[in-house]
């Protein structure tokens, strides 16, 4: 944290005759008055879409920008030459709409991807950003409870520390995009007292410090594997891809021939889905009403470390599926994985709610195994 008194004077004076509002708009004319930025303050919403929507992932690229992981964004527009700044909410008193961690990556050229605050400050933070990279200096700042940003005020009434990293990281978040890619877990150091990143085999200590040094894990994007046929596995793969799952879907309803992208698999009774696919990030629905499909497939994915497992039918059905694996010679804890009815009893009914049922049990899944 830095205390108003420990700012630099000019940088002092600055929030004091022009103290930024939630909107930025303070910081916009503090920022025109010493002549550092001349632009409109981004509106809230561009600092996850960007002013060019989403950030999907493009040709080369390694994984896919999210909310929870927005180094592939940073190394995007760092590979165009951009210079970027890197901001990361590192300490949080009392409660945050956020998680530690939590992380905005801003380029020069004014987009942004990423959320701190849940859209209460974004905006002021991503002309902070821009004001870094301007000034070519990194900072730490504090916002809501204890600010010197005594506008700025966070609805939860926490206060956050943040650090605003300009410092050149491509070499680093590149090997932590490539290692991602490759469906491992990756920890970066940010060491504040030399403004330096790098890759450390674990996080040695918990993200609140308050020490100079503090880490952030990242895991391989949440991936979906969905297999099965009828309208709920085209509803559960268009579900899942907002929620920024990794979707792909195999179904005996794809002709081979007429695949509509890379993630779509045609499934025949003599497929072999490969279990590479499978992974502790990695969540598996089957969602078919011909349950004879199941048996050979739950074999394969039994014997993977995916978190979720679900099944589409009734309790009776459910029932028999077991009694089935139990005569293939699968264990009891095994056959504990294997979640059946699939999804949360919301009393769904058409295919978007029965997806959304599933979606939320997999989410929930997920967040209780992390």
């Amino acid at each position: 944290m830095l205390p108003s008194e420990e700012l630099p004077s000019a940088e002092q004076q600055r929030l004091v005759e022009h103290p930024p509002s939630a909107s930025g708009e303070g910081l916009a004319q503090a920022s025109d008055a010493s002549g550092s930025l001349e632009r409109n303050p981004p509106r809230p919403n561009d600092c996850l879409t960007g002013s060019h929507g989403r950030p999907s992932q493009r040709e080369g690229e390694q994984v896919s920008p999210t909310v929870e992981n927005v180094l592939p964004f940073y190394l995007r527009k760092a590979n165009t030459g951009q210079r970027v700044c890197l901001v990361t909410l590192f300490n949080v008193d009392t409660v945050s709409p956020r998680p530690l961690g939590s992380q905005i990556a801003v380029s020069e050229d004014g987009e942004s991807f990423g959320f701190i605050t849940g859209g209460c400050a974004e905006a002021a933070i991503v002309h902070e950003a821009l004001l870094s990279l301007k000034e070519n200096r990194s900072r730490t700042i504090r916002i809501g409870s204890d600010s010197p940003w005594f506008d700025i005020k966070l609805p939860c009434g926490a206060g956050i520390d943040i650090h605003f990293s300009v410092a050149d990281s491509r070499k680093v978040i590149q090997q932590s995009c490539q290692q991602l890619a490759n469906r491992k877990p990756v920890t970066l150091a940010f060491d504040r007292s030399n403004d330096q990143v790098q890759i450390v085999a674990e996080a040695k200590r918990n993200p609140k410090s308050n020490c100079e040094t503090f880490f952030r894990q990242y895991n391989p994007t949440k991936r979906l594997i969905v297999i099965g046929a009828g309208p709920y596995v085209a509803a559960l793969e268009s579900m899942a891809k907002l929620a920024e799952f990794e979707v792909s879907c195999w179904s005996p309803e794809f002709d081979s021939d007429q695949l509509l992208s890379a993630k779509q698999h045609s499934l025949s009774r003599s497929t072999t889905i490969p279990t590479s696919n499978f992974d502790p990030w990695t969540a598996a629905a089957l969602l078919f009403h011909e349950h004879d499909w199941e048996p050979k497939l739950l074999q394969t994915i039994l014997n993977t470390d995916c978190f979720y497992i679900g099944t589409l039918g009734s309790r009776k059905t459910h029932a028999d599926r077991l009694q089935w694996l139990r005569e293939m010679g699968v264990s009891e804890t095994d056959l504990h994985r294997i979640r059946g009815p699939i999804g949360l009893a919301i009393n769904a009914q058409t295919p978007a709610e029965i997806a959304l049922s599933i979606l939320s049990e997999i989410v929930l899944a997920y967040r209780s195994s992390q």
